[in-house]
């Protein structure tokens, strides 16, 4: 398709309408569908709509929880990031109040297409390494409630307790002594406990301890386990009734509505016996609980302060995507070197800063950010303690191991309540073909530039055009503050990657912006160590801190959608700034060297980081390196220094890119474009090299950057849209390297024909093959004669199907000389009999299998690229033909 069209709704029930009715206004949906859309005995359902295809399921890498602002005030009691064991005691008698087993089942969307989890760990997550795999073993929750405990068997079963056991008085399979009152009948929601049961009763029981303990007062409670005031008093202490406590709850999923609604509706119950959505403390007009609701883009927690901490939210209902491996959501995210680490003075520091006297207790790592990612304020020096060693384990077996033990210190703590993981179904329309149903992630590619690339239709609604279903808006396109799976999955097709997931085996890395890459000891990068800070690097050097070095070989056949070539300055410029700014899509470089004073305040901004050893060979310094840290690092966005650097944009980077040595005082952001309300798009610099551009469709110039919201900004609301272009819409497929995405079907089509494979030995023999061709001697162009000098005169590489071999065909190949497109897997391996036809054992991924001499066509914009294998070769290659040959002839 020549361009995608992402029209934003208000929640994923318009999307589904839109989808569903009689002449659907989308052709794919983001979101999973509900359990009456895929109901078999539902006539209405999208499963007996036959204008609809429905994926199969699959379990996606995401989860749901209830969070806690870990540095506010709950009714007298400062939660002291996640420290104050009187405030553990407030959550996990909230963590009482939801049955998560029920909540799974009877929640009307979710049923039968959900899993309860009591850690913050899609279900069944595992990993492959080395031909093993590894799986996730729950820690004992059945221990977790200090208060009450429970015992079975159930609670040392291999593997680890079944979800749901944690905090959970009526849990089957286990025993465990909850005090008990007289049960009121009637709840909202089946998942209620109700007031007077056990778990009711066991929550009234953790807010009594934490009152006494905090030295507030011993509150009392009724029959029913309904708090009351201390003996002889008629009301609550003042430190209760002026700290009220507010539920922020999504209105834009239904499932966390109800999730959060019924949880505040149960914490009233505490407060006054009826269990109401908000409510004043019994007697009086102060209220106890209050509600909120409103969509991901009005939460205030994702806004986070750079001069101190903004204490605007309580308790939140939050949800997680492309939760993978299994270290994103233990160590990236709720690690204190992720807050927004403030540290300006000895009464405005959050951080154990020594220069103050370490008055905090989060990560002196941590930078001040308006997009952190721990904007919970986790700041627990065990779990940072525990959840490091998952990242930086010294095998995956080992990660796994400490998984377990980090996730048990988050259960103990209660630091939030994750509730359960989707399994996942999608619809599009039955006029599609190539749609991914990616690992993890389903149709909307939040991690992958493939799926969208990928998706064909001969007929489609609108001429050239996907439209897909956005269930909600965008927060930033900035890559200094996005955060939601919406701005992913826009940047992650604008911009690019050095390494990718295969979207089809997420523990599949593949080389994507490079040729290859490798892990390598200090000792092996040839050049020399850095002087000690606080002396600045001299490049290039490595830092004496690091303790391995990520090695990336870019292609040297990639260029931004501008026209300006990619460069190693630009991988550097993307991830020395993502990670001194503390950008949420660069928590992935926590890894990194960079260089700190005795307090933690960032030296350098972090250009000791990576060294650019020539114009494309960049090596990323890593102070710790654990099993998932190639995945991590390799997989952060890549975007062009001359439009985001603070002292060489423009013509200024230009020039030094040109002259090889781009110094490391442009390395720094523009202070004015990494504020929150920065918008890419209105200031014209959304520029990248992905298979999808953001090309002015508003204006109708075509030129990128700008102009790809039909508003002209970025977040578009409500009936309003992006537009995306496809990087190469309107030339010839794989004609130049300038102006087309490098990694297009058409692309790989010339590389295909070009009959290099990567192998240094065979790509020797085809290249001097091909120089040989490059003469007299060649013979006359013959249709279907396709042996020898044959092969190379017809096909993509010859601009009319058919025509002698001159420097311009030897140069397609030289463009691909000694490139394994799928590297590290095999594309083809001699022993070869022509160019690219080889016999040898390959190891293709996934998604690539089908197309090493395939017989099915590629498509890219209104071009069908047929195959020899499909078309054979005796018409000349004509990608707008319908009777053409192959390309690969």
């Amino acid at each position: 398709m020549d361009t995608v069209l992402a029209h934003i709704f208000s929640d994923e029930v318009a999307e589904f309408n839109a989808l569903g009715a009689p002449t659907p206004t989308i052709d794919a949906t983001d979101w999973p569908l509900t359990a009456n859309l895929v109901d078999t005995q539902n006539p209405n359902s999208f499963v007996n709509n036959p204008k609809l295809l429905v994926t199969s399921k699959i379990t996606l890498h995401s989860y749901y929880e209830l969070e806690f602002m870990l540095d506010n005030n709950f009714w007298g009691i400062n939660m002291q990031f996640g420290n104050n064991p009187n405030g553990v005691q407030l959550r996990q008698g909230i963590s009482h109040l939801i049955i998560k087993n029920t909540f799974v089942t009877a929640q009307g969307d979710i049923k039968g297409l959900a899993a309860a989890i009591d850690s913050p760990v899609p279900f069944g997550s595992s990993f492959t390494s080395g031909g093993t795999t590894f799986t996730f073993t729950s820690p004992n929750s059945c221990l977790w409630d200090g208060n009450f405990t429970s015992s079975g068997t159930v609670c040392t079963q291999a593997g680890g307790p079944s979800a749901g056991i944690a905090y959970s008085c009526a849990a089957t399979g286990v025993t465990v002594s909850c005090p008990t009152g007289t049960i009121i009948p009637g709840n909202n929601f089946a998942w209620q406990p109700l007031i007077g049961s056990p778990d009711f009763c066991a929550a009234a029981a953790h807010f009594i301890t934490a009152f006494r303990h905090a030295g507030i007062g011993t509150l009392q409670e009724n029959s029913n386990c309904v708090l009351q005031p201390p003996l002889g008093q008629t009301v609550f202490p003042t430190a209760i009734t002026s700290n009220p406590v507010d539920f922020f709850v999504r209105l834009d999923h239904h499932p966390r509505f109800e999730l959060g609604t019924s949880i505040a509706q149960e914490v009233c119950g505490l407060w006054t016996g009826a269990l109401t959505s908000g409510c004043n403390f019994p007697g009086t007009s102060t209220p106890a609980v209050t509600v909120h609701t409103g969509t991901i883009s009005s939460f205030c927690g994702f806004t986070t302060s750079t001069t101190g901490v903004n204490p605007c939210w309580w308790v939140y209902t939050a949800g997680f995507g492309s939760v993978f491996p299994i270290d994103s959501s233990i160590f990236f995210g709720p690690n204190s070197r992720f807050v927004s680490g403030v540290c300006t003075s000895a009464t405005n520091c959050i951080t154990a800063s020594p220069g103050f006297g370490s008055p905090g207790p989060c990560s002196t790592l941590s930078v001040p950010t308006p997009a952190a990612g721990d904007y919970t304020y986790l700041c627990n020096s065990k779990y940072d303690t525990d959840s490091t060693a998952v990242e930086f384990a010294s095998s995956v077996s080992n990660a796994f191991t400490a998984a377990t033990v980090a996730t048990n210190d988050l259960g103990l703590g209660a630091y939030t309540i994750p509730v359960w993981t989707d399994i996942n179904q999608n619809a599009y329309l039955n006029n599609w073909s190539g749609v991914l149903n990616a690992d993890g992630s389903g149709l909307f590619p939040t991690n992958s530039v493939m799926t969208w690339l990928n998706d064909y239709s001969a007929n489609p609604a609108v001429s050239g055009q996907l439209r897909q279903g956005f269930k909600q808006t965008t927060r930033s396109l900035s890559p200094y503050i996005g955060t939601t799976i919406w701005d992913a999955a826009v940047l992650s097709n604008v911009l690019d990657t050095p390494l990718i997931v295969n979207p089809l085996n997420n523990g599949q890395l593949l080389d994507w912006m490079t040729t290859s890459h490798s892990v390598l000891p200090s000792s092996q990068l040839g050049y020399a160590q850095c002087a000690a800070p606080p002396a600045a690097p001299v490049e290039p050097c490595f830092p004496a801190s690091a303790t391995q070095n990520l090695r990336l070989n870019l292609r040297n056949d990639i260029f931004f959608q501008d026209g300006r070539q990619v460069t190693g300055f630009d991988v550097k410029f993307a991830f020395v700034t993502m990670l001194a700014n503390g950008a949420f899509f660069g928590s992935s470089l926590a890894p990194m060297s960079c260089a700190r004073d005795a307090n933690g305040n960032v030296l350098f901004s972090c250009t000791d980081g990576v060294t650019v050893k020539s114009k494309n060979v960049v090596d990323v310094h890593l102070d710790s390196f654990g099993p998932f840290t190639t995945i991590s690092v390799g997989t952060t966005f890549v975007f062009p220094g001359r439009y985001w650097s603070a002292s060489c944009a423009g013509s200024t980077w230009d020039a030094d890119a040109a002259q090889g040595n781009v110094p490391d005082t442009c390395m720094t952001l523009d202070p004015s474009k990494g504020g929150f309300s920065y918008d890419p798009i209105a200031n014209h610099i959304l520029v990248g090299s992905g298979s999808f551009e953001c090309a002015d469709v508003l204006g109708g110039t075509g030129a990128v950057g700008f102009g790809c919201s039909d508003t002209g900004t970025q977040n578009p609301p409500v009936d309003h849209t992006y537009t995306l272009t496809r990087y190469g819409k309107g030339q010839v497929p794989g004609s130049s390297a300038v102006g087309q995405y490098f990694r297009s079907f058409g692309t790989l089509a010339s590389y295909i024909w070009a009959g290099a494979i990567g192998d240094t030995a065979q790509d020797t023999i085809t290249g001097s093959a091909i120089q040989g061709c490059n003469g007299p001697s060649q013979g006359t162009p013959t249709l279907g004669h396709t042996t020898g000098c044959g092969h190379w005169q017809q096909g993509i590489g010859q601009p009319g199907g058919l025509g002698l071999i001159t420097q311009t065909q030897v140069n397609i190949f030289q463009r691909y000389d000694f490139l394994n497109w799928v590297a590290p897997q095999t594309w083809a391996a001699p022993p070869c009999s022509a160019p690219g036809v080889c016999t040898g054992a390959t190891t293709p991924p996934d998604l690539m299998a089908q197309f090493a001499g395939s017989s099915t066509p590629f498509f890219e914009g209104p071009n069908v690229l047929h195959s020899a294998a499909e078309k054979g070769c005796a018409t000349a290659y004509n990608p707008t033909s319908s009777t053409s040959g192959g390309f690969d002839c």
